[in-house]
This record gives structure tokens, sequence and C-alpha cells, in this order.
């Protein structure tokens, strides 16, 4: 996979290469003081994107995004319930899959190896892509750029037909 990399904030002291180095992140650059001449050097972190893919264009489906996951650090559990849970109108949201069949039609959907129940609570997975770690801090763990596919399940819906009768012209 290629590396990507995102500014992560302003440092005192330099880096020697991008994502490494023991300088202090600046916090919050508007309250930085500055006596003289000061150098700031821009601080990259190399991310993984996860791109959770929840429908075909045109489908209605809830659009994420890509998440930039820093490289080593985790996406937690309680991030992906509050954030990543997807809807559709008529469907019922069944989990995040790394699989994908019908792909790039309105009938896409998550297929093989589960990620995340509906709910998003992480199932135990460890592949060379994706480490999921279930339990109440659960997370995710990427070795490099995952996309997840959202699994629906159509619902049954009721419906009420109308039919208005009238003429083709307007004499009674």
């Amino acid at each position: 996979g290629s590396s990507h990399y995102e500014f992560y904030g302003w440092s005192g002291t330099p880096f020697q290469t991008p994502g490494e180095g023991t300088g202090e992140i600046i916090s919050n650059p508007q309250a930085f003081e500055v006596s003289g001449v000061s150098d700031l050097y821009p601080v990259y972190k190399q991310v993984h994107y996860l791109t959770l893919t929840s429908g075909f264009t045109g489908t209605s489906a809830t659009y994420f995004s890509p998440v930039a996951v820093p490289a080593g650090e985790r996406l937690m559990q309680s991030d992906i319930k509050s954030k990543y849970i997807p809807e559709r109108p008529g469907y019922t949201f069944q989990g995040w899959y790394l699989g994908v069949e019908n792909a790039g039609t309105d009938q896409q959907n998550g297929t093989g190896t589960q990620v995340t129940t509906e709910d998003g609570t992480l199932l135990t997975l460890n592949t060379s892509e994706i480490q999921a770690v279930e339990g109440t801090d659960g997370y995710l763990l990427l070795a490099t750029d995952v996309t997840l596919y959202a699994k629906w399940e159509a619902k049954d819906v009721d419906y009420t037909i109308v039919v208005w009768k009238q003429r083709k012209t307007d004499d009674s």
C-alpha cells in the first residue's frame, strides 16, 4: 500500500523524518508565546484510511468520508458506534464487512468476513490488513488502507395504494 501523511500540528523542534520524532507538539498555536524569532515546523503523521462504503450512489445510504487513522493508533469501538452506523430508507443495517457483492450497483452489499454487528460492536478479527478486538474497550487497528462494506437487509414495508378515478372530459 502507499503511504499517506496528514498534518498533525506544529513543533518547535524539527523532525528528520515525516511521522517520526520526539519534539513536543504545540496543541494550541493561538496560545503559543513568541519572544523574538521562533521557528515552527509542521508535523505530519502516517495514516491509514478506513473507507466505509454504505451503498452505491443514489441509494440514499449515509455517506462517510474516509477516516484517517494514524498508523499504530486505535480507532475505538465507541467511535464506530457513535459516528459510523449508516442509515438507508427501507433497509436495516446488518454490520460492516470486508467483502462486497454486486459492487457498483444499487444491490451492492457487504459479504464475507464480518467486522461489526449492526450496532457497531466489533467482532474479533486478525488479518494482515486489519485487527479488530472485541469487548467494552474494543478497537480497530489498521496495517494498511481498508474498505468496509455495509450489509443491508430489506425491511417489510406496508404500502397503501390510492386510486383516483376521473373522466377524460370535464363534462358531468
